[in-house]
Parts: structure tokens; sequence; C-alpha cells
């Protein structure tokens, strides 16, 4: 662990950033921690360009296995065991291939 300052370490990550026109708001809010100290509110805003943004943001998609494939699990209520059954679905675009 260092014996840096979270001040000279905040400055670092900035300086070293990766991604450009990061900017840091004049620190103009204060908020007493859970161990009472008071610690100021820094606001930090990056800019990323919103095409970039959206094309490498991955979407909610269900997974193609749980697409393909449903499976069921049934549980015997007399022995408490559980066990999983999976039938494979075609679905009708993939017949014709």
């Amino acid at each position: 662990m260092s014996n840096y300052s979270d001040k000279i370490k905040f400055d670092h990550w900035i300086e070293t950033c990766p991604i450009d026109d990061v900017q840091v708001q004049p620190t103009t809010s204060m908020v007493r921690m859970d161990n009472g100290k008071w610690s100021y509110l820094v606001k930090v805003f990056l800019t990323i360009d919103k095409e970039d943004w959206d094309n490498n943001t991955p979407e909610d998609k269900e997974d193609p296995v749980d697409e393909y494939f449903e499976c069921v699990t049934s549980c015997d209520t007399d022995n408490k065991e559980c066990h999983n059954e999976c039938t494979e679905e075609l679905k009708e675009n993939d017949a014709g291939d």
C-alpha cells in the first residue's frame, strides 16, 4: 500500500487518463464520511463521442444458448431431488439452413 495522499493519486490519475477532455470542477461541496471526517465532493466529467460510446456498449441480449435450448427444472416433492431437462428448440429461421 502506498503512502501517497488521495490528492496526489487523484492528480496522477487525471494526468494519465487516456480519455481526452477530462474536466475537474472546482470543489464546492463537502460531505461527512462514515468515519466523521469531512471530504470534498469532486466532480469529474468525461466527454466521450456518442457514436464511439454507442458502438462499444454491449446490448442487453439474451444468451444464444438460452434462446436455442429450453430448460426446465423439476423437483420431486418426496425426496427433494431436482433435475434439469433441456430440449432443443429449432427456430423457424434456422430450419432452412
